[in-house]
């Protein structure tokens, strides 16, 4: 079949606009580790661009723009299937840089970029601007995209523009030079455009807006939808939200992962209800990873508070402390619960928590991955002391007869409760 041109295109909808209804789709986050500035970013703009490949994907954008310095990226990739976010909507992507910018105001530090990927026709060829279409279902997602974005950032119409406008570069060539009236036309459907209106619990809605502040949930409509459908969906996010941290990068890379994390930080109890997410709705499975990604957010940085400088073993150490107490019916369940209970952990008090930065330290990152995985070399402790041989033998509580010291490792001494010794403290012990 022979793919349309940008001209058969035009004269498809000469007739009107075309309305784009439905919801605005979920993303999926692949972020970038390199090709964004981290923080400094105020949404003012939304700078709309294509990829200028023929056949490519959200996917593969994502992929090639990870971890290899391009000196370019964009917040967003959309594809006939899928939206990928690449960098976050509070870190400043680099697709509209310029010596020359042609826009009065609008700069990398400021717009929101999505680019929509594109195809050649049938014969065409990449180095011609009129040779490029990009399919009705990446424009009409595209334009739900853009009109979320100037809802939830407060951007009017006359802040949405083509990397042209910025800076003077024919992108998207789809939509500028002697194709600019289907720009006009995009424009005209985003004014359009209207999510649908449902009636949620306001519970439910609460929830859905915290999910969206906090990162977790992109597409708000979409989930408002399947409140009543998903089973348990609202007990998933009240039971989520105290335990998340908005600052993280990616880490969980799959469903089982996410499982693991979400039992062990005491957000779902009952795992089978879980498994097999796809049966109940094809983006559960991204809502779960998104969810144990920020659970996984502070425990790293507790343990960068607590013990950044002990190494892999000693970062190992601690974190299994934490997940004893979870495991221990003396303390309480969830991770979260554990080192936020009162007067337990030193760095909450005296705010080493809250200044933590555990991407400064790889290794932290990987002794998470490795305790979730089913490391255990804690011996069964239940408590960690920095005071020191001398100044704990000499403290009634620590050098006590209800205390039984373990083992040292570097700063820290680890004890348990004289009564626990020899008891199996997690289920599988």
């Amino acid at each position: 079949m022979n793919r349309p041109t940008n001209l058969t295109h035009a004269m498809r909808h000469m007739g009107g606009v075309r309305q784009v209804t439905g919801s605005m789709r979920e993303w999926f986050e692949d972020l970038t580790q390199i090709n964004r500035n981290v923080g400094g970013f105020t949404p003012q703009y939304i700078a709309v661009h294509y990829t200028a490949n023929d056949g490519d994907t959200a996917r593969g954008n994502a992929n090639f723009f990870r971890s290899v310095l391009r000196n370019a990226s964009a917040h967003l990739f959309i594809d006939e299937k899928e939206t990928v976010k690449v960098v976050r909507l509070t870190d400043i992507a680099w697709h509209i840089g310029s010596n020359n910018p042609r826009h009065p105001a609008a700069r990398n530090r400021n717009a929101i970029g999505i680019e929509m990927c594109s195809r050649v026709r049938q014969g065409g060829s990449r180095h011609n601007f009129e040779d490029f279409w990009i399919m009705d279902e990446v424009v009409d997602e595209t334009v739900r995209t853009v009109r979320y974005l100037m809802n939830r950032f407060n951007i009017p119409i006359e802040n949405v523009i083509t990397h042209e406008i910025a800076t003077g570069k024919r992108c998207p060539a789809t939509h500028t030079g002697p194709n600019a009236v289907l720009w006009q036309e995009f424009l005209r459907m985003v004014e359009d455009y209207a999510p649908p209106q449902v009636t949620n619990t306001p519970e439910f809605e609460a929830n859905v807006e915290h999910m969206v502040e906090l990162g977790v949930i992109n597409s708000p409509y979409y989930w408002l939808e399947r409140e009543g459908r998903i089973p348990h969906i609202n007990a998933l996010l009240t039971a989520a939200i105290p335990t998340l941290d908005a600052r993280i990068e990616n880490g969980v890379p799959g469903v089982k992962e996410a499982l693991d994390v979400l039992v062990d930080a005491g957000v779902i109890n009952t795992r089978p209800a879980w498994e097999n997410p796809d049966r109940h709705d094809p983006w559960l499975g991204q809502l779960l990873i998104n969810i144990a990604n920020r659970c996984i957010n502070p425990i790293e940085r507790m343990l960068y508070a607590e013990a950044r400088g002990e190494g892999l073993n000693g970062l190992e150490k601690v974190f299994n402390v934490i997940l004893n107490r979870h495991y221990h019916s003396a303390f309480p369940t969830g991770l979260y619960r554990v080192m936020f209970a009162p007067n337990q952990f030193s760095p909450v008090r005296n705010g080493m928590y809250t200044a933590a930065r555990p991407d400064a330290v790889p290794a932290i990152r990987k002794a998470v991955i490795n305790v979730l995985d089913g490391l255990d070399n804690s011996q069964g402790a239940t408590f960690f002391s920095s005071l020191g041989e001398k100044r704990w033998r000499a403290d009634p509580w620590w050098g006590g007869p209800t205390m039984t010291h373990l083992f040292n490792y570097k700063n820290h001494d680890f004890f348990a409760r004289t009564q626990d010794i020899g008891r199996p403290i997690r289920p599988d012990s």
